[in-house]
């Protein structure tokens, strides 16, 4: 969390204003997305960022990734 907010900081600081798409690596990619979508970022999640659901369970696949993501996308936590 502390790292992508470090980085979030650095491209505030240089004037960057693109769209953020945040991404977590492991367990860490679920509060990173919370955090993300809180802030009004977007967010991509994928095999390739974690193999587990925010619960701890092995997901079947990308798929059910994603449909957690969008759980995230419809009802943020306030972290």
């Amino acid at each position: 969390m502390a790292h992508a907010a470090s980085m979030e900081q650095a491209l505030s600081d240089a004037g960057v204003g693109l769209e953020q798409i945040h991404h977590g690596d492991g367990v860490a990619t679920w509060h990173v997305m919370e955090r993300a979508v809180a802030r009004g970022h977007d967010i991509r999640v994928g095999l390739e960022d974690t193999t587990v659901l925010r619960d701890g369970r092995r997901p079947a696949g990308n798929a059910e990734l994603v449909g957690a993501a969008a759980v995230t996308l419809e009802s943020p936590r306030s972290l």
